[in-house]
């Protein structure tokens, strides 16, 4: 059994919000190297965040402002 727990998460689909911030980008990257399907839902990043820097790949994003919460339904029903 691995000790971290972490094997938990491969090859899971994993929904993350506020995946742009400073936890979030972490979290996304420990789940994707874990071996998880990362999907980020939240506001556009800040120039020079930490998001920014590690490169958008490990993250599968969309980006929304608070005015538009309503559209998370059609979010989700746009996932493959």
């Amino acid at each position: 059994m691995e000790k971290n727990g972490l094997n938990f998460f491969k090859d899971k689909s994993v929904f993350v919000t506020g995946h742009t911030g400073f936890k979030g980008a972490w979290l996304c990257q420990i789940l994707k190297n874990a071996g998880a399907c990362v999907i980020g839902y939240a506001l556009s990043p800040e120039h020079g965040c930490v998001y920014q820097l590690w490169g958008r790949s490990c993250v599968n994003s969309s980006f929304w402002y608070f005015g538009v919460i309503k559209m998370l339904p059609d979010f989700f029903d746009s996932l493959p």
